[in-house]
């Protein structure tokens, strides 16, 4: 009988008989080459295949077969994936036909422009849209085509998941630092713990911010956020990331509404230091956290509250446009659409209503911060305002809509804060100071110019009886000053509002003191500025031990009260003046910050006071009516004489300087500790207040005051000119 033969290996393969047991219906096995044993390959010796191989035999150990790896599987072409890829590709085919098909028409587009003021042509009805989830995290959409595409790629991923494809290329996400652009300037490896409160402490900030902070913004739920507190107490390390960055934005705002001497005495440092050290943790940790990356609405409500703070510490151009990328982001999660008609649970669309009404009274106020007619917000947001609810009123696991409370709430500033909002909204370009100026340079050129005023005129007051009306429904259902503070302060802000909204409508021509009505538009402009800066401190007063203060001079209209101080200059005497001088007093005794003269505003403000006082002094001396130097003229009296000992302050003669304006957005403060200005020095050099030709300083504040003085409606006016 001949023997099969060997193979090149020298183990034993079968020959053309079928070995038996198999059948000729059978499909031949195929061709498997043998390994060597396990010794030879962990030795790296030539195994003989013949088993035992001699190798192991003389070692007198037992010679074990290797078996093969197992075959990678060849993934066979999955026809459902290739389906799907084809229509994405059909899906960008179409749309791109679509463009090919309409061509730019840059005239059309400009003559289309005027056809907004038809109503029925301008009123665009935004899609619904729809929430997608991206990477773990929601965004939103109301493109049609994009949500198609992102459906079916995200199919194609269910797909090629279910194929145990765990690195699929639809997965990797392009490495993004772009956070660098927005917080630059801090280091990422600084020690967020290191500026971590101690335990005592952060249960001492946490109830101011309760206190003091959160009855006027209401974007946290205390219930749900109270466990995280706890957890704050042993650091950062044991809480998430974006929890982590919410509440350093929470010590930040709690230091923002601490006095001088009360931040001296509970945190041991003064409230500038402390404010720019929980500043600085904030971007750090915002950084870290990759902020435009990671996206959520506890990252959208530290942004809300670390906007809050920068209002009158930063330059107010710079946060305006910093509030935009905070819109944007709002956006990309969907606030703009109200929570309810994207199916969200009646829990979060509340809140989210909260936020998104904080974003845009920020932006309102910014925007006219920086003189600007409205805020440009987005023009397809349909959010409703948010209910009349306490947070013990809502609990996150709800299925059912929140039913409206009937009586007074937590809630009350908020929602009057949310009338304001949307009237400034609603009635873009209100600026009926710098309306009436305009109106009266028409007047030489235009033989009928009266009924354009009446006809702006009316317009505004339509507007202003709709707002009277909601906020006196407020006061009558929502508010009850037995309730607390905070409605005390919102029972104040809406008398504030409707005395001024009276002041602005009805108050254009002013009576002088022999009851004469003057014409005069400067005159107008002056008795509008007093008007404004005592509804202003009216509310000082009446804030001032409620704990609510902090809030209530973050809406300082420095460029509102410089001119009233530039225009006392020449107006000596009369019942107005003696107004103005009182708010001049009441002003510098609640913002101590106003005698820094190294601050180089506060520096050129102190020389108008100055100059004007002495005008004033004198000429009442010439009618034997001495009197008494006031405490805050001396103050500023002598800090004059400090800084120009000093030698730190040297006046501009080239007028005003942009140099310092154009500093990042944020994370950099001035070279000396001190928040950057605008170094606008008037004078020729010299210190002193009687040689200096300040004239042409009268000419540049009533142009600067007719664009901001218009805007300084209802404490939304323009804010300080510098970071302080």
């Amino acid at each position: 009988m001949e023997s099969s033969p060997k193979s090149p290996m020298g183990t034993k393969v079968g020959g053309n008989e079928p070995p038996p047991g198999h059948t000729l219906g059978d499909s031949p096995k195929p061709f498997r080459r043998t390994l060597a044993c396990v010794r030879c390959q962990q030795r790296k010796k030539k195994c003989s295949r013949i088993f035992p191989c001699p190798h192991c035999l003389r070692a007198k150990v037992q010679c074990v077969v290797a078996t093969p790896a197992p075959r990678h599987r060849r993934r066979r072409p999955n026809q459902a994936l290739k389906e799907r890829l084809a229509r994405c590709e059909e899906l960008l085919e179409k749309h791109m036909d679509k463009d090919d098909e309409c061509p730019l028409n840059f005239p059309a587009v400009i003559a289309s422009s005027d056809s907004q003021s038809d109503p029925s042509t301008s009123k665009w009805i935004p899609s619904d849209g729809k929430l997608v989830e991206e990477g773990g995290k929601l965004a939103f959409m109301d493109n049609h085509l994009l949500e198609l595409v992102h459906d079916e790629i995200q199919a194609m991923r269910e797909l090629v998941k279910a194929q145990g494809g765990d690195d699929s290329p639809l997965d990797t996400d392009t490495p993004d630092d772009e956070c660098d652009l927005v917080f630059g300037g801090e280091s990422p490896q600084s020690n967020i713990e290191y500026l971590w409160p101690n335990p005592a402490l952060v249960f001492r900030l946490w109830q101011l911010f309760l206190d003091r902070v959160n009855p006027l913004t209401k974007v946290i739920h205390v219930p749900s956020f109270q466990p995280y507190v706890a957890q704050a107490t042993s650091g950062p390390q044991q809480l998430p990331e974006n929890i982590t960055t919410l509440m350093l934005a929470i010590f930040l705002m709690a230091a923002v509404s601490l006095s001088d001497c009360e931040c001296e005495s509970i945190l041991g440092d003064s409230r500038e230091l402390v404010i720019n050290r929980f500043s600085s943790a904030v971007r750090q940790s915002l950084q870290r956290l990759g902020i435009l990356q990671w996206i959520d609405l506890v990252v959208l409500q530290t942004l809300v509250l670390y906007m809050i703070s920068l209002q009158g510490r930063y330059n107010r151009h710079s946060a305006w446009i910093l509030n935009g990328f905070v819109i944007r982001i709002a956006q990309k999660l969907g606030l703009h659409r109200d929570g309810e008609a994207l199916g969200l649970k009646p829990f979060e669309s509340e809140m989210r209503r909260r936020v998104w009404w904080q974003i845009i009274a920020i932006d309102c106020k910014f925007a006219l911060f920086s003189g600007l007619g409205h805020s440009l917000l987005p023009r397809d947001w349909n959010v409703r305002e948010p209910q009349n609810l306490n947070d013990a009123d809502m609990f996150p696991s709800a299925t059912h809509p929140f039913p409206d409370r009937d009586g007074p709430t937590e809630m009350i500033l908020c929602l009057t804060q949310c009338k304001i909002t949307k009237f400034l909204v609603e009635t873009p370009g209100l600026e009926p100071l710098k309306m009436m100026s305009q109106l009266d340079d028409l007047k030489a050129k235009d033989s009928q110019p009266d009924a354009l005023r009446d006809e702006q005129i009316n317009h505004y007051r339509m507007h202003f009886d709709t707002l009277e009306q909601s906020l006196h429904y407020l006061l009558e259902t929502r508010c009850n000053p037995s309730a607390g503070q905070v409605h005390k302060i919102a029972r104040g802000v809406v008398t504030t509002i409707l005395n001024q909204k009276r002041e602005l409508i009805n108050g254009f021509g002013y009576q002088s003191e022999s009851n004469t009505m003057i014409q005069s538009k400067e005159y107008n402009a002056f008795a509008s500025t007093v008007a404004i800066m005592e509804h202003a401190t009216s509310l000082y007063t009446s804030t001032e031990s409620t704990g609510f203060l902090w809030f209530v001079l973050l809406n300082v209209q420095l460029d509102v009260f410089t001119y009233m101080v530039m225009q006392l200059d020449h107006r000596i005497e009369g019942q107005t003046v003696e107004r103005a001088w009182t708010q001049v007093e009441i002003l510098y005794q609640f913002h101590q910050a106003l005698f820094d003269l190294n601050n180089t505003t506060f520096w050129r403000l102190a020389h108008f006071v100055l100059r004007a006082w002495a005008k004033r002094r004198e000429r009442l001396s010439c009618l034997g009516q001495l009197r008494e130097i006031p405490a805050y003229i001396e103050r500023l009296q002598r800090n004059l004489v400090l800084t120009s000992d000093s030698e730190t302050i040297r006046p501009n003669p080239n007028g005003l300087s942009f140099d310092d304006a154009a500093k990042p957005i944020l994370g950099m403060e001035a070279e000396d500790g001190r928040p950057v200005g605008i170094p606008f020095r008037p004078g020729d050099g010299s210190m002193g207040t009687g040689d200096t030709d300040w004239s042409f300083l009268d000419t540049i504040a009533a142009a600067q005051f007719q664009e901001t003085t218009g805007t300084a409606f209802m404490g939304y006016g323009a804010g300080p000119w510098v970071e302080w």
